[in-house]
């Protein structure tokens, strides 16, 4: 099973190209996923395509 269909609401995910480790909160019938996930104290959230998405390795978590 490849990484993108493995992604569901509730997964953690970071960009392919990198970024912060996010938490899916929706996946739409069209592959769109809403992702959101904590800048400091602020919550912010955006929609990704599952092919711009991996799943985030625990290892890969942010340095808190």
């Amino acid at each position: 099973m490849s990484s993108q269909n493995a992604i569901q609401a509730g997964s953690k995910v970071q960009l392919r190209s990198g970024g912060p480790t996010m938490t899916v909160n929706v996946v739409t019938i069209y592959g769109e996923c809403e992702c959101g996930w904590f800048n400091g104290t602020i919550y912010q959230y955006a929609s990704f395509s599952k092919a711009a998405l991996k799943l985030a390795d625990d290892a890969d978590e942010d340095e808190k």
